[in-house]
């Protein structure tokens, strides 16, 4: 499952839109619930929203301190901390992050089925 999250975290950086989508399930109900407001239920809007940030300004990439991953049967889920790396209009930045991933493996791979980032509060 850390190449999964290698592979997300790659396709993130380069902005690649169609590797991002790859890595999710065909077959079920993905969900992704962004570091910001939106919550993105099913293949369409999760690709709206993707195509949305390969056009846009602002770019991300991610730096894993840590990861920790579990299993059951045929599902696994995952959470990584490490550094967010924002490259904008308004500068660069950079702040802690978190990412937890619940996966399926299935046809010799391991596919997204929810992925919900986060920046830690500070306080």
């Amino acid at each position: 499952m850390q190449r999964l999250l290698e592979c997300f975290s790659a396709a993130v950086a380069a902005r690649d839109t169609e590797a991002m989508m790859r890595l999710f399930a065909g077959d079920a109900p993905v969900v992704v619930v962004t570091s910001g407001l939106e919550v993105l239920q099913g293949l369409e809007n999760v690709r709206l929203f993707l195509d949305r940030y390969a056009e846009g300004s602002t770019a991300y990439r991610w730096q894993w301190q840590r990861c920790a991953e579990s299993f059951a049967g045929p599902f696994g889920w995952l959470i990584a901390e490490g550094i967010e790396y924002v490259e904008s209009e308004k500068g660069a930045s950079q702040h802690p992050y978190r990412m937890t991933m619940i996966t399926r493996y299935r046809r010799g791979a391991w596919e997204l089925l929810h992925v919900h980032g986060s920046s830690p509060s500070l306080d």
